[in-house]
Parts: structure tokens; sequence; C-alpha cells
């Protein structure tokens, strides 16, 4: 997660009133002096992971013990500068050790219970100011951007996916409100069939 600096968490946490925070509401007390620095940063975030809470793309909240899968939505990639196509039934495919970056349209939680009428819940905006992902640039300012650094694949039990699109719900998910990287680990990339 992004740090900010302790003026910046002081000024926060004296300014709780006009903030919107809901600790009172998801915190572990409704006194803003019993949180660590760690907790305001969280807040400021939309996170309470005390309770499970995360505010979503949305702007509502959504219990993280709800979350039934997580989606990738890979809208393009950007290809490496040394791009070798494999072929697959005839078709050529990207190699994953050829992307250099994902473009990508969303990350979704789906939860078993409603929230605002909705199943399927967008977090890409948490995961921009988590630091985990980043906004696309010249012709991807639409997308999200996640670098493909391992340019490994993982198996997971809907399919083998790029693992890098994995690990912002590995540290910034699972290990931020479970304490266990693979708690949330039924991930789906769904991506244009042209891409790999």
């Amino acid at each position: 997660m992004k740090k900010y600096t302790i003026d910046k968490i002081n000024s926060l946490r004296n300014n709780e009133k006009k903030s919107g925070w809901r600790f009172k509401e998801y915190g572990k007390s409704n006194t803003i002096n019993d949180y660590s620095n760690l907790e305001i940063l969280e807040m400021e975030r939309g996170i309470y992971s005390s309770s499970k809470m995360l505010l979503v793309d949305g702007e509502y909240f959504v219990n993280m013990n709800d979350v039934t899968e997580i989606i990738c939505q890979v809208e393009d990639v950007s290809l490496s500068k040394k791009t070798k196509d494999i072929e697959i039934n005839g078709k050529a495919q990207h190699a994953i050790t050829n992307i250099g970056s994902f473009y990508v349209k969303n990350y979704v939680l789906k939860t078993l219970s409603t929230y605002e009428g909705k199943i399927e819940h967008g977090i890409s905006r948490f995961l921009v100011n988590a630091g985990a992902i980043t906004r696309g640039r010249g012709k991807f300012t639409h997308l999200f951007c996640v670098v493909n650094q391992t340019q490994e694949m993982q198996s997971f039990e809907q399919g083998m996916f790029p693992k890098d699109l994995f690990l912002p719900i590995k540290f910034d998910i699972n290990r931020l409100f479970f304490g266990d990287q693979y708690r949330l680990s039924n991930f789906k990339v769904e991506f244009n069939t042209a891409l790999f």
C-alpha cells in the first residue's frame, strides 16, 4: 500500500469529521484516537480490515467474507520488443514471455449477496490507490496497467492465467483482509481470445 507521511496522516486524523469515514459503523471504535496510523491510512482508502469491509468503485461497501470469485477483465496487451507469437490450433497466440504489460478494463469482486442491487463490484480504483496497478497511458488511458514482471502462468481452479494479474489480489486484498495470500483464489481472467 502507498505510504503517507506522518504529517499527512495526522492531518487526516484531525479532519475526520470532514472525511466521510465510516469508522463508527465499520471500525473497531467510535473514537478516532483509538486508531493507529496504518488504520487511518486504511480508512482513507475505504478499508476496514477489522470488519472486512471495502469501499468499491460504486461508492458502497462490500463485506469481503461474502466474495465468491474475483474476475480480471483484460482488454489488451502490449508486447515486449522481442515478440514472437506461438501458434495454437492454427491461430497466432502471444506467448506469456512476449507480453510487456496487460491492460485491464476492471478487477471485479463477485459476491454471494447483493450490495446496492449488484453481485459484481469493481475495485480498480482501490487497487490504483493501493499502488497495486497503474492507470494506462497513451492509447490505453481508459484502462489500467499491470506489468508482466514474472512472465509466468499460474494454475487456478478456473484455469491457467498470468501470475502477475493475480498479484494485486494476493497482496492488496488477501494479505490485507485475511493475512492469507490465497484466501480468495477463485480467480478468473476474462480476455479477448485474440490476445492469448
